[in-house]
């Protein structure tokens, strides 16, 4: 199947936070099309390696969601930014009396608090620019129901 090619939504690039499985696929797909991609994650590495065999321009970052700077550090390097596709979020496993506090809140700031800033970014971005986007949030299938072994 070709890809849409409209030329409104032709330029800019596109931001992928989380360049584990589900990420990387993301980000072959998108390279794929021809779009420039800043691929993103708390592993440096894993960035990295997630764009190192890609034919576009590309960029991988370190990046910690809680800091909503990675949209300005992405318009700085590419100009327009108009897709952000979220891909990562966390779970703590073991006893749910252990929990700690510090768990809740790291849970809470990469699945909501990061995904929430990030899309307020894209989107602040996009109507500044006057140009349609695209935002794509993704979770796995852990999200369905619990687990036994989940705190979260």
């Amino acid at each position: 199947m070709e890809a849409h090619k409209s030329p409104e939504l032709i330029d800019g690039a596109a931001v992928v936070i989380g360049c584990g499985g589900i990420g990387s696929a993301v980000i072959a797909k998108i390279a794929d099309q021809g779009f420039p991609i800043i691929a993103a994650d708390i592993d440096y590495a894993r960035a990295k390696a997630s764009v190192a065999s890609l034919n576009t321009q590309s960029l991988g970052q370190r990046v910690d969601v809680t800091d909503a700077s990675l949209i300005d550090q992405a318009r700085a390097e590419f100009g327009v930014v108009s897709r952000l596709v979220y891909t990562i979020g966390i779970i703590h496993t073991g006893d749910f009396l252990e929990l700690s506090p510090r768990q809740w809140r790291r849970t809470f700031d990469v699945n909501l608090t990061g995904a929430f800033f990030s899309i307020q970014a894209i989107a602040r971005h996009l109507v500044e620019a006057d140009r349609p986007g695209r935002i794509v949030m993704v979770a796995s299938v852990v999200g369905r129901g619990p687990r036994a072994d989940s705190c979260d």
